[in-house]
């Protein structure tokens, strides 16, 4: 008899094992578009934990795309919905939102919604996510452009202290503009041509990417700066078809490092370094400024008798040029 009950008990209590597991295990849903169609109160009661309900996203649009991941349920918060960090219920309404958990991995425009498949609009998809990523309380540092072609109509604006970076090679990963706007500009960059305060783009990493613009740009840059700082280097960025390919207001201290930078059919210069910008305000710094190995082709017809390669206006900083190659026409200089 007592071994009869011996086994009952043991069936018993593996059973409440087996159930436990499956009441506390995290959820798992196919896209973004499922997690915000969870019923809140059925899944934090099912959860157990409190209200503190843990979900896996196995992709943003479809399993695999890299935009999934986990979240984690928080009833406390009213941060505005982002898209990819904090995401909002279906008909939710006042505090509660579902946010991103990073478990090692760097975070991805992807994650944000951006397609990179060389035919959606990913503008706001990638400004949430530069927003985002530079939130101090949430996972600041790094963010990663997958292997693709993500079309953008406008600027896109980042704190300085980011390391943006394309995946692979420097053709893998492209942002192509299809208007005629600045591919990418600092934040502080951004606040010193709205006439507001000028800093330095301290802690600035700019790598393995393409900048491209779909029709021919006279005005336009791939990546605008403002006073490189410390520990900034921008390197293995081709850029193609612009105004200017790397345009930096302000020498900065220690100043502008390029590294492998490539730029094709430019219309005003290939790299400029303006100690004034457009509006008259002087910017200055010291330098000194380290260019190394940086190569163009200069194949447009509308400027091969005015393009620079390198256009040093109105400032008088230390450059040093290591390994550099010029092709076509710079009669700019």
């Amino acid at each position: 008899m007592k071994s009869k009950i011996a086994v009952f008990v043991s069936l018993v209590l593996l059973a409440c094992s087996f159930r436990a597991i499956a009441l506390n295990f995290p959820l798992c849903v196919a896209n973004i578009a499922e997690l915000q169609s969870l019923d809140i109160t059925t899944v934090t009661n099912l959860e157990g934990t409190n209200g503190t309900a843990v979900v896996l996203v196995q992709g943003y649009y479809s399993p695999g795309d890299r935009g999934g991941g986990t979240f984690q349920w928080n009833a406390n918060l009213n941060n505005p919905p982002d898209g990819g960090l904090y995401i909002m219920p279906n008909s939710w309404v006042g505090n509660g939102r579902w946010v991103r958990i990073l478990t090692g991995e760097t975070p991805n425009v992807k994650m944000w919604g951006a397609v990179g498949d060389s035919n959606h609009d990913d503008t706001t998809n990638i400004q949430n996510a530069l927003t985002s990523v530079g939130i101090p309380e949430s996972f600041v540092g790094a963010l990663l452009f997958p292997s693709g072609v993500y079309i953008v109509t406008n600027t896109l604006v980042f704190p300085s202290n980011l390391h943006i970076m394309g995946e692979g090679a420097q053709s893998s990963s492209q942002v192509q503009m299809l208007g005629d706007h600045d591919i990418f500009r600092t934040a502080n960059a951004q606040s010193a041509l709205d006439g507001g305060p000028i800093d330095f783009d301290h802690g600035l990493i700019f790598e393995n990417i393409k900048l491209w613009f779909h029709s021919y740009s006279v005005s336009s840059a791939g990546l605008v700066v403002c006073n490189p700082g410390e520990a900034s280097v921008i390197r293995n960025v081709w850029i193609v078809n612009c105004g200017y390919g790397i345009r930096c207001f302000g020498v900065g201290a220690p100043g502008l490092r390029l590294e492998n930078i490539k730029v094709d059919s430019a219309y005003v210069a290939n790299i400029s370094i303006e100690g004034y910008l457009p509006n008259g305000t002087f910017v200055g710094g010291a330098g000194p400024v380290t260019l190394m190995g940086v190569s163009g082709d200069s194949q447009r017809a509308d400027s091969a008798a005015t393009v620079s390669f390198l256009r040093v206006d109105r400032c008088s900083p230390t450059v040093s040029i290591y390994d550099f190659k010029a092709e076509g026409d710079f009669g700019g200089g």
